[in-house]
């Protein structure tokens, strides 16, 4: 479902006219995607991933932070489960994003918040929705989208 909400951000980027860019994330960072308008390429990156290892975040989100940079901002979309490993130490680089960039958000894969991420992300900024119907997850993303 994170991927379904993923390209709906993307179409709608495409629709308004806006860069898109891609970091991946598992145990770090290991696809990166700079800034760009190719649509099609980053909807095939998209439509290919797959769920696997670890959930650690804060590498990524610097690599976000240097995209978000060259473009002067933008909102930051981040799909996953809510049991990051390293989300004390991430919780620096999320909320730098949302003070310094733009709107974060995280689109909850779990029914559920982990109390370790509710505690280190208070007060950051970031925006949390829990997609607890998932027939509704590419119009949750892309009104959040829409509204930035």
């Amino acid at each position: 479902y994170a991927i379904e909400g993923a390209l709906a951000i993307v179409e709608a980027a495409r629709h308004v006219g806006d860069s898109v860019s891609l970091v991946t994330f598992s145990g770090g960072p290991w696809l990166e995607y700079p800034p760009t308008f190719d649509y099609d390429t980053i909807t095939e990156f998209i439509c290919r991933l797959h769920a696997d290892g670890g959930t650690e975040i804060f590498n990524a989100l610097i690599k976000a932070d240097q995209h978000l940079m060259k473009m002067g901002g933008g909102g930051t979309f981040i799909f996953t489960d809510t049991y990051i490993w390293d989300i004390e130490k991430a919780a620096k680089g999320f909320w730098f994003l949302a003070t310094y960039r733009g709107p974060v958000y995280i689109f909850s894969t779990e029914q559920r918040l982990y109390d370790k991420l509710k505690d280190s992300l208070r007060g950051t900024g970031v925006r949390i929705k829990l997609l607890n119907d998932w027939a509704k997850v590419m119009e949750i993303s892309l009104k959040e989208y829409l509204e930035l």
